[in-house]
């Protein structure tokens, strides 16, 4: 999950922990792409949408795509509840079963922060600790932690 990898220190983080650790035995499990932000998705002249760069597919809940796209929406400010919401894909899952998938998320952000940046990728520190306060707000948010 990541988080054996934060600080004690961190708020909330035996929860945040704990929730994480469920994400495996979540219900409706399918291949997803498990790092769906903008700037994997191309959007191609004949009209698809194209998912690129899968260096992180899993076995999860058919949802999690979703709400990993969601994650930088929100970062960027925009109100993603109202989606969650309004999607057939996420209108019915459990509110804890969202949780659980932003904590491990949150979590393995968190855990690879404190990595070097690759030679290759000089820039993804910065988008890894910025995914893991993007990911640490939203969940945050949803459970009331302050």
């Amino acid at each position: 999950t990541g988080w054996d990898a934060v600080p004690d220190s961190w708020p909330h983080r035996d929860e945040a922990r704990a929730l994480a650790e469920i994400v495996g035995a979540l219900p409706d499990q399918q291949f997803a792409h498990c790092d769906l932000r903008d700037d994997n998705i191309l959007l191609a002249s004949d009209g698809r949408t194209l998912a690129c760069d899968w260096n992180w597919p899993v076995i999860g809940p058919r949802w999690l795509d979703l709400v990993d796209l969601l994650v930088s929406a929100h970062g960027d400010g925009l109100e993603v509840e109202p989606i969650l919401a309004g999607r057939a894909l996420t209108r019915d899952v459990e509110p804890e079963h969202i949780d659980a998938c932003l904590a491990g998320f949150c979590g393995f952000m968190l855990a690879r922060r404190t990595r070097p940046a690759p030679a290759t990728s000089p820039h993804l520190r910065a988008l890894t600790d910025w995914q893991a306060e993007a990911a640490w707000s939203w969940l945050a948010q949803r459970r009331g932690w302050t």
